[in-house]
């Protein structure tokens, strides 16, 4: 799963680690992109993507669109 935005839209912020709840992800993406400025319109691109498939793909989807911070202070 790659980012869907071009250019490519990221969450400054920690990558998630697999089996994390469902209600973490969401509510990590929710409060990260409510801080970060993102759009309505982007979250829900996101979270359509989201609900296609099982979890593996939503994981996936969202962790897609983070930058983690030591990536982010090295440009």
């Amino acid at each position: 799963m790659g980012n869907l935005f071009d250019p490519p839209l990221y969450i400054i912020g920690e990558k998630l680690s697999f089996g994390a709840s469902v209600a973490d992800l969401f509510g990590f993406f929710y409060r990260e992109t409510d801080k970060q400025g993102w759009s309505k319109w982007q979250k829900e691109k996101v979270l359509n993507e989201c609900y296609k498939f099982g979890y593996p793909h939503l994981f996936s989807a969202i962790n897609a669109h983070i930058k983690p911070m030591d990536e982010e202070v090295a440009k």
